[in-house]
């Protein structure tokens, strides 16, 4: 959102995670650690505790500000063009790829891995999804209108967001602290080809004892067209709205609740069906306190509960067959899951020495899945469909398939050991219980009891990194290495929907390397990452999965070079060399190699950028194979190259207004990253989904402090 102001200050412990490995005795020698350095701490003049903020409606975190090397914070402040969801925001970032389903809902791939290998919250929150076949990654429930920046965690670097195999990203609404009566409001509308129109809207007053928080935002689109001008079944339309009620009784105090509701309706042109319900309730109780001793510096609190209804059918959103004979008939299928999960956060941040910080805390997750489904058959007449109260899945029973447990205990330790070096370290133990209930093949459809059906298994998870950051003396270079290790246990999806309930956990050891130069006219990032992966869990054409060995390894470079006072010339990369070494083939699903180069004029009010995405083409393939969401096709996929440009103009702090054109050459062209194409009645198909033709998009932000 432009319009507001981000103080990105971390917690004082140095990553945005922590961590526990091994048994929790681990975590309890971290706390005594802590409260024996409470007590040095007590002998040392503390520095000058933290102020509230002077301005009214400035969001602001409490904590020490740290330059975290593994940590990619995205300021949505400037973000010109319009996004429909969290994987939308991703996708602007190098090493991120889209999985494209229909016009909403892409699940997003960091560095070839998607799913729950890339840890995924909203505040700070685990999310995951109700729909077997991942009609709603994570993202989906993400309304970028509301949201503050994004934190990416790249590898298993922190802990404090749990096993990380790939990484962790965290959506971010900051709580907000008023000195004296005030308000903010923001709201954006866009507007684009295809009929498509996203609203948002966040408000909020308040006064230093507290204030209120109303958000939400409502986005629909027709179907699109690709290059060719054909049709692609894709159309969308979802609403969210959430209030937030905030206690600040002094500038150290934070205590929050809040609600949020959302649904939507998506048709999805990768399957037989259509997502018409994704109700979600949401509920969440927040407390955090500052500085409560010279070593203590942060206790934070939280409770949540989720609830996801999902409901999909084949004939709500999708054109029907035309009537041939007098008396025709056609299948119909109807199917539900359901999610709700109650979790629970406590973390304390201390300082046992002016040199030693320790964040140190405790998860706990509850999850229920639950599915149904009905078959049936409709008779067709020159009219409406003759018995339609036979589709009501409402009354059929719903059968609990699935229950997860898991508790996770964290420690993690920053020591500066010089003014240019620190060390990081970061031990997490997960404790997780998986126990299934009779669970049948098709999502419930058959009537085939899957193998992994009525079990219950425990699984010990352990994770930790250690790593060092360093900045060099004579050049505006900082540096960073470490190791890390991150366990995972099979998902909802992999246990269910592929029947893998007795798959071994997954097991990363990565190496990730990182290069920092900021120099007058030149900044630049380059990273690089080796992972071997034990028990990877591969998909088999979307019903079966097994344990493999893996190796990936690869990285990103980004850099920005400031030709003249106006223009600015930026460029990134992305490449990921992945092996399936048990079967000696590539791993299926991995991402081209893929290369951004932009040019942006900015003066005064005005900017003006163009971009040229360029994608080689993927002859590494592994077909059959690949995620719960994809598996690769029978063919290599072409490369290709994308142009967009874009600008703004912004008269003054209140005003903001944004044009732009996708894919001006209207070119034709797919993702290797692809699922493919399902049978529509009305819509060609052939193989994977194509893009987006050319489109417009003009968007204006309204604020006002």
């Amino acid at each position: 959102m432009s319009s507001k102001r981000i103080c990105n200050v971390l917690p004082s412990v140095g990553t945005n995670a922590s961590g526990a490995m091994g048994t929790p005795l681990i975590v309890l020698l971290f706390w005594m650690l802590a409260f024996h350095g409470g007590a040095q701490a007590a002998k040392h003049e503390q520095s000058a505790t933290e102020q509230a903020p002077e301005n009214l409606d400035t969001i602001t975190v409490y904590g020490e500000s740290m330059d975290l090397s593994f940590e990619y914070k995205l300021d949505l402040g400037g973000q010109n063009a319009p996004s429909g969801d969290g994987a939308d925001l991703l996708g602007t970032i190098p090493g991120f790829s889209l999985t494209r389903q229909g016009g909403a809902a892409s699940d997003p791939v960091f560095r070839g891995l998607s799913g729950t290998r890339l840890n995924t919250l909203i505040d700070g929150v685990p999310y995951a999804g109700a729909c077997n076949h991942r009609m709603d990654p994570a993202t989906t429930y993400v309304n970028p209108g509301e949201m503050d920046d994004i934190t990416l965690l790249r590898g298993p670097q922190s802990v404090r967001y749990g096993g990380s195999i790939s990484g962790a990203v965290n959506f971010e609404r900051k709580p907000m602290f008023f000195t004296q009566p005030g308000a903010r409001f923001f709201a954006s509308v866009s507007g684009g080809s295809f009929g498509k129109l996203d609203r948002s809207l966040d408000a909020a007053a308040g006064f230093s004892a507290g204030y209120f928080r109303i958000s939400g935002g409502q986005s629909e689109s027709d179907d699109y067209e690709d290059g060719d001008g054909e049709d692609v079944f894709s159309r969308y339309d979802r609403w969210n709205a959430r209030f937030a009620l905030g206690l600040t009784p002094d500038a150290d105090t934070l205590f929050e609740i809040s609600t949020e509701r959302s649904d939507a309706e998506m048709a999805n042109a990768t399957v037989h069906m259509d997502a018409t319900k994704l109700d979600r309730h949401a509920f969440s109780i927040l407390f955090e306190k500052y500085n409560l001793s010279p070593w203590l510096k942060k206790a934070k609190v939280r409770f949540n509960r989720i609830s996801v209804d999902h409901e999909m059918d084949d004939f709500s959103l999708r054109p029907t067959k035309e009537l041939t004979v007098p008396f025709d008939t056609r299948q119909f299928i109807v199917m539900g899951q359901g999610w709700e999960e109650k979790s629970a956060h406590g973390s304390l941040i201390m300082e046992a020495t002016p040199d030693v910080k320790i964040e140190a805390g405790m998860d706990y997750r509850h999850s229920d899945y639950d599915a149904r489904a009905l078959t049936g058959v409709d008779l067709l007449l020159p009219g409406p469909v003759l018995i339609e109260e036979s589709r009501d899945i409402d009354k059929v029973p719903r059968n609990d398939i699935l229950w997860f447990r898991n508790l996770g205990q964290y420690a993690e330790l920053t020591y500066s050991a010089s003014a240019r070096t620190k060390w990081i370290a970061g031990l997490r133990y997960d404790r997780l219980v998986t126990s299934t209930g009779t669970m049948h093949a098709a999502g419930e459809v058959s009537t085939v009891v899957l193998s992994g059906a009525n079990k219950r298994r425990t699984q010990h998870l352990r994770s930790g990194f250690l790593r060092l950051e360093h900045s060099f003396p004579k050049a505006p270079l900082r540096m960073a290495a470490g190791i890390g290790h991150a366990q995972r246990g099979a998902d909802y999806w992999e246990v269910y929907s592929l029947d893998g309930f007795d798959l071994s956990r997954e097991r990363n050891t990565e190496l990730d390397v990182m290069f920092q130069y900021q120099g007058d006219r030149l900044s630049a990032e380059l990273s690089f990452f080796y992972s071997k992966i034990d028990d990877f869990i591969l998909a088999y054409n979307g019903v079966a999965a097994s344990n493999v060995e893996a190796v990936r390894m690869g990285g990103e470079m980004a850099l920005s070079y400031q030709l003249s006072r106006e223009w600015t010339l930026t460029a990134d990369i992305a490449h990921v060399y992945a092996k399936n070494i048990t079967q000696d083939v590539p791993l299926a699903q991995t991402p081209p190699l893929t290369g951004r180069l932009g040019l942006t004029y900015s003066s005064g009010p005005y900017s003006f950028g163009l971009t040229g995405r360029f994608v080689h083409h993927q002859n590494r393939i592994h077909p059959d194979y690949g995620n719960t969401l994809a598996v690769d096709n029978d063919e290599p996929t072409p490369g290709y190259a994308v142009y967009s440009m874009e600008g703004s103009y912004k008269p003054n702090p209140h005003l903001d207004l944004a044009f732009g054109m996708d894919n001006i050459f209207d070119r034709t062209y797919y993702e290797h990253l692809n699922r493919s194409g399902s049978p529509v009645t009305g819509f060609v198909v052939d193989g994977k989904i194509n893009e987006p033709g050319r489109s417009l998009w003009a968007r204006l932000n309204v604020s006002l402090d």
